[in-house]
C-alpha cells in the first residue's frame, strides 16, 4: 500500500528583509525530502526494495511501507541573522498562517499551513517538495514545525485529510520477531519545533539553483535503547513503553544539506557517500 506523493496544496509566501540585507539578485532553492540513512551510520542493516524499507537487527525486522509527516512554517536563516524567531504556537488562524508576518524578520520564511509530506522509501532516493526563491547569499539553518493539526485552526487541511486529526506522524508497516509477523500502524501527535544547522551553509547564487535535502533518518526511528535492536513499533504509540524512546529517535533522526545530485546524501560529507568519495551518487 503506498499513499500519494506530496501534492502542494497551500499557497507558498516568501518575506525578505530588506533591510538588513540590501539589493541582491535571487536565486532558487530546490528543497527535496529524503528518508535515506547516512552512508556511515548503521543502526539496523537497511534493505531498500521497490517502495518499502527493511530495517533488519536479528531476529527482528520492521517493514516500513508508508510515512507521512505534517509539516507547517519552514524558514531559512541567512548565515548573518543570529536566530530566526521561534513560532511560539500562537493561535493563528490558516489562512492568515500562508501570509508574511514580522516574526520571521531577517529569515526567508515559506508559510505552509500545513502540508501533508509523504516520505520516500525503497529505491527512491528523494522526493521534491517545492521550490523556493530567496536572495542571493549564504544559509546555514533550516527551521520547521512538525505540527500535529487541530481544529479550529486547521479546518481546511482536515477537510482533506481528516485521519490527522491531532497526528503529526503515522506510519504503517509490518513487524516481525522470529518469524511472528504482525500489522502496525504507528501514529504521533509530536508537535515541536526544529532547528536543523546546514553544515557547511549552502550558497545561493543569483539566477542559480541550489538542492537543499531535508532528510528524516528513519532507520533509527524505532531502534531499541542505545541504538541496539529494534522496537515493535505498536508500542511506541500514545501510552505505549516505547512511546518516548521514539519520539526522541524521530527529533535525533534530522538533517538538511547540499546535494546537487540528490542522491539523498550530504555533497560535503565524505563519510555520508555511499561511494566513499565526496558528492558520490547511489
Amino acid at each position: 500500500m503506498r499513499v500519494q506523493r506530496l501534492i502542494p496544496i497551500v499557497i507558498l509566501a516568501l518575506a525578505a528583509c530588506a533591510e538588513s540585507s540590501g539589493p541582491r539578485g535571487r536565486g532558487l532553492i530546490s528543497l527535496a525530502v529524503s528518508s535515506r540513512q547516512p552512508a556511515a551510520v548503521v543502526a539496523a542493516n537497511v534493505l531498500l526494495a521497490g517502495d518499502s524499507t527493511f530495517l533488519v537487527a536479528e531476529p527482528d525486522t520492521v517493514v516500513v511501507g508508508t510515512v507521512e509527516l505534517v509539516l507547517r512554517r519552514i524558514k531559512l536563516q541567512p548565515v548573518a541573522v543570529a536566530a530566526c524567531e521561534d513560532d511560539n504556537g500562537e493561535d493563528v488562524p490558516e489562512a492568515e498562517d500562508t501570509e508574511s508576518t514580522e516574526d520571521s524578520e531577517g529569515c526567508e520564511e515559506i508559510k505552509v499551513g500545513p502540508v501533508l509530506v509523504s516520505l520516500p522509501l525503497g529505491t527512491t532516493a528523494v522526493e521534491a517538495l517545492v521550490d523556493i526563491g530567496a536572495p542571493a547569499g549564504q544559509y546555514d539553518q533550516l527551521q520547521f514545525k512538525v505540527h500535529a493539526p487541530e481544529l479550529p485552526r486547521d479546518a481546511e487541511f482536515l477537510a482533506t485529510n481528516p485521519d490527522f486529526e491531532g497526528v503529526s506522524i503515522r506510519v504503517t508497516g509490518t513487524f516481525s520477531h522470529a518469524g511472528a509477523r504482525t500489522d502496525f500502524v504507528y501514529e504521533s501527535a509530536l508537535d515541536v519545533e526544529q532547528e536543523v544547522s546546514i553544515d557547511p551553509p549552502l550558497t545561493v547564487d543569483a539566477s542559480g539553483v541550489a538542492s537543499l535535502t531535508l532528510r528524516f533518518d528513519i532507520a533509527t526511528w524505532f531502534a531499541g535503547p542505545g541504538g541496539i535492536g529494534l522496537v515493535d513499533p505498536a508500542t511506541a504509540n500514545a501510552g505505549g513503553a516505547n512511546e518516548s524512546l521514539v519520539a526522541g529517535n524521530i527529533q535525533r533522526s534530522i538533517n538538511a544539506f547540499e546535494d546537487d545530485d540528490e542522491d539523498g546524501h550530504d555533497d560535503n560529507d565524505a563519510d555520508d557517500d555511499p561511494d566513499g568519495g565526496s558528492g558520490g551518487g547511489d
